[in-house]
């Protein structure tokens, strides 16, 4: 009977803790693309890939209108492949702004690789924002070449932003509970009382 017991609220711990690890993701329903193919900017859950095309000097995921409610700090991990093996196409990376700052971008990532970043949002408390993330053309280049003779070879430089995170910066901050939580927190309530009751 005790090792049911253990069973069962262990179960519920993990279940609890697996709850309270996603609160913070962020919801990108709300997020547009920009973007000529349909998949070169793949948005599933809360992980994003960009894949570059000869078509657009942007791939681009945003939301112009993104509210900032209370003091957070929005996280992600990012990577990064560039693929600038042909000599024409160069100077391809992948970046993170707000507010449209460009120049230089809240994040610029230039080299192949990959990381974690975060960023404070306390300042655009009460403000409506815009948040970015892009895949970007570096350009071409025709150095000593007639353009008639240059054969394009497509760089095939891709991004990828996942665990993206938007978490209150308010100490003591606990997060909601979900709905499917609740149910099986109650679920195993019952099986415990049912549990006690069989014992006695």
């Amino acid at each position: 009977m005790r090792s049911k017991l253990v069973a069962v609220t262990m179960s519920l711990m993990i279940a609890c803790w697996a709850s309270a690890a996603q609160a913070g993701l962020l919801d990108l329903n709300n997020f547009s693309q920009l973007e000529t193919n349909s998949d070169d900017v793949d948005v599933f859950g809360s992980t994003v890939y960009f894949k570059e095309n000869l078509s657009d000097a942007a791939i681009v995921l945003f939301d112009d209108f993104f509210q900032v409610t209370e003091a957070s700090t929005i996280s992600f991990d990012y990577s990064f492949t560039s693929d600038n093996y042909d000599e024409f196409d160069f100077g391809d990376f992948f970046q993170f702004t707000i507010n449209f700052q460009y120049e230089p971008p809240v994040l610029a990532v230039t080299n192949s690789g990959s990381g974690h970043f975060s960023y404070d949002l306390s300042a655009f408390v009460g403000q409506e924002i815009s948040i970015e993330w892009g895949l970007m053309w570096g350009g071409l280049t025709y150095e000593g070449l007639n353009p008639d003779d240059i054969i394009y070879c497509p760089s095939l430089s891709t991004a990828t932003v996942s665990n993206i995170r938007l978490d209150s910066n308010s100490p003591g901050t606990a997060p909601v509970p979900e709905p499917g939580t609740l149910l099986l927190f109650g679920t195993g309530l019952a099986a415990l009382a049912r549990s006690g009751r069989r014992q006695s």
